[in-house]
């Protein structure tokens, strides 16, 4: 699922599933590494920012 820019769910088309996580992660043993990728979690589509 994707939040667009007024908060409201948006399913991912089936072409893009299944979502692969990233390979090349640094883990700090603190935070999450995926929340300081930002080429992971903000995706455009059709031109709409998504989150």
């Amino acid at each position: 699922m994707l939040t667009n820019e007024q908060g409201d769910l948006v399913s991912e088309s089936d072409e893009n599933l299944p979502v692969s996580l990233p390979e090349e992660v640094e883990f700090d043993g603190v935070h999450s590494p995926l929340k300081t990728m930002s080429d992971f979690y903000e995706v455009n589509d059709r031109d709409i920012p998504f989150s």
